[in-house]
């Protein structure tokens, strides 16, 4: 039982390592593309496009930081680390769906800084992933966004109404299909729970219940 759960851990340290090679290559390329862009254009809204890019691959690789860290680290010791790096802001989500016409409901409870910064990221995933979701599949719909935050958890719900048109064959189409299966995994990662599922007269819920901290080198205290 040792052996094979010591195996276990070395293949997901291995698998995360890989990862982390192979997709920070490309989101740094990007990154510096983007930055040269913004810097060599004398076109206003190439640079503003190029920024937004160039902020994107920056959060991005900051998230794959952290997700590699949960996977490297999972079931080991870890020793305290005085680096804390901020974790995003769900209301930016919000206030970007806003910005393109999308009518949502924000409701914050509690304090953010209870929980530590990897937390704080998984619960910026569920909301954007969920958003995502929404905005491909129900289009148009009301939606709800609630976070609370407390000394041991925080929970996260993302509701959507009843969409207000057809959606959109080819966004709706766009993704993977594993969205929500990834989120799920993540958050079981750090020791939380997804609940995802229809709502009576139409649209979608997503509930995550997340823990204070997680054991990684980044939170350990």
């Amino acid at each position: 039982m040792l052996l094979a759960e010591h195996a276990r851990a070395q293949e997901r340290r291995r698998l995360a390592e890989e990862m982390h090679d192979v997709v920070t290559h490309h989101l740094t390329l990007m990154v510096l593309h983007a930055g040269a862009l913004g810097t060599g254009s004398a076109d206003p809204t190439v640079r503003t496009a190029a920024e937004d890019i160039r902020q994107t691959g920056t959060r991005a690789l900051t998230e794959l930081r952290d997700l590699v860290g949960v996977l490297r680290n999972a079931g080991e010791t870890r020793t305290a680390q005085p680096s804390q790096p901020t974790a995003p802001d769900p209301r930016t989500l919000v206030d970007e769906a806003r910005a393109v016409g999308e009518t949502i409901s924000y409701v914050v409870d509690g304090d953010p800084g209870q929980v530590s910064p990897t937390v704080r990221r998984t619960a910026h995933r569920v909301v954007q992933e969920s958003l995502t979701n929404g905005r491909k599949h129900v289009p148009g719909a009301e939606v709800t966004v609630a976070l609370s935050y407390r000394a041991d958890g925080v929970t996260v719900r993302v509701a959507n109404g009843a969409a207000d048109r057809s959606a959109d064959g080819a966004l709706a189409g766009s993704g993977s299909g594993v969205g929500l299966l990834g989120l799920a995994h993540r958050v079981e990662l750090i020791g939380g729970t997804l609940r995802s599922g229809p709502r009576p007269g139409g649209g979608y819920q997503v509930d995550a219940i997340l823990p204070a901290h997680v054991p990684t080198r980044e939170d350990a205290g």
